[in-house]
């Protein structure tokens, strides 16, 4: 039963930042801040290797750390979303990033910094997944897939941003104070918790909901596993073709410098964000289904686009189309969230994280060994096809439906 004070919050309407929920502006403010920990370090790695005389592949296995963090942690936090405070969690999780990023700060050897990116990578699986379920509940007033667009649109501007930041503190300080900056990006978040966590009215506990009927679970599978697949092959397109096989193109094929190849990757990434945000807008129009569709088969055409790119000026409007394929934005969250049952939908966005968080890793691997078989034309051919397979899934499993 509610607390009257309960009733009166509930009854104050809910306050809004450029037409959208607050609550939901300042989730993906905290996800955009706790995100430093995972691309700053990125130019302050050479020096680094100087300083502590490391060789590339113990280099790699900081990288790495990060990940397997996350990994390991998504599910055990979409598990424990539904059953305590998400305002707890979200605590909890950046105080980690602090706690692990001073611990970065002063750490002596390479087996500090490998368990001060594991413990960056667990925070970042609490802190995310938390976010996530709290951006599903947030009112959004038929907007809810412009809501979570802000969170991948966090991830896309985070990727962008914080990488110039570590070089410039490596260039003007010491590699170290890309640790030292994530503590008190940290220490600077944790109080907009206050603001961004409605408290879980009315909200399903996970320990106490019954399970739904087999039957009745067995009939999502198909859409959810078609979820799952276009999630997997989206995000394995995106950081294969994006990460590694754009690059290689433009320097070995191309013959093109690295700061050509760096313009070409950030049109990707700002154009990104820009579709990401139009095809939210799309999708609460229209329904989510109608955005993702055409948006896969447009990621297909954007790769297999690629091996028409004869220069830099070429390469720069591939990059527009590879961009313009994130206009699924938020409606792959949104799709999930449809199609996955109320009560295990804290576990769904546990799943969805190791799922995309699996790709992001794998993606570059499955790709490279593609390139490495067949030039080319063949991750991008592959790629291509796979993204129209999703597109079929999803126009044949997932139903047609605006989302509210």
């Amino acid at each position: 039963m509610r607390t009257e004070e309960e009733d009166r919050a509930a009854a104050r309407p809910d306050p809004t930042w450029a037409g959208l929920p607050l609550e939901g502006v300042l989730l993906s403010l905290i996800l955009f801040l706790s995100l430093a920990g995972n691309t700053v370090i990125l130019p302050v790695l050479p020096a680094i290797r100087q300083e502590m005389g490391l060789d590339y592949t113990a280099i790699a296995t900081i990288v790495s750390a990060y990940g397997l963090g996350r990994v390991i942690l998504d599910i055990p936090a979409g598990f424990l979303v539904d059953r305590v405070s998400r305002h707890g969690m979200l605590v909890v999780g950046l105080a980690l990033v602090v706690g692990a990023s001073l611990y970065g700060a002063v750490a002596p050897s390479h087996f500090d910094l490998l368990v001060t990116r594991f413990l960056l990578g667990a925070a970042s699986a609490v802190v995310n997944t938390a976010i996530l379920a709290s951006m599903s509940e947030v009112p959004s007033g038929g907007k809810r897939t412009t809501v979570l667009s802000l969170y991948q649109n966090a991830f896309n501007t985070a990727q962008t941003l914080f990488p110039m930041v570590g070089g410039l503190l490596g260039t003007w300080f010491h590699w170290r104070s890309v640790f030292w900056s994530g503590a008190v990006l940290g220490v600077l978040t944790i109080p907009l918790v206050r603001w961004a966590v409605r408290p879980a009215v009315g909200r399903p506990s996970g320990a106490a909901a019954a399970p739904a009927g087999g039957a009745r679970l067995m009939s999502y599978v198909p859409a959810m596993a078609a979820v799952y697949f276009v999630i997997f092959t989206g995000f394995t397109n995106r950081s294969g073709v994006r990460n590694l096989v754009l690059p290689a193109y433009g320097g070995d094929h191309l013959g093109l410098d690295p700061l050509a190849i760096a313009t070409s990757l950030m049109v990707v990434a700002l154009v990104s964000i820009g579709a990401a945000y139009g095809g939210a807008r799309l999708a609460d129009r229209f329904g989510n289904r109608a955005v993702v569709v055409p948006a896969l088969a447009l990621a297909a055409l954007a790769d297999l686009s690629l091996l028409l790119a004869t220069d830099h000026l070429t390469l720069m409007l591939v990059a527009v189309g590879l961009g313009f394929s994130d206009l699924v934005g938020g409606s792959l969250t949104a799709m999930l969230l449809d199609v996955a049952p109320a009560r295990l939908r804290g576990l769904a966005l546990g799943l969805y994280r190791l799922t995309v968080d699996s790709a992001i890793m794998l993606g570059p691997v499955l790709l490279g060994a593609l390139l490495d078989a067949g030039g080319y034309p063949l991750p991008l051919v592959v790629a291509g096809v796979v993204a129209l397979i999703g597109s079929a899934a999803t126009f044949t499993f997932v139903r047609g439906r605006r989302v509210a």
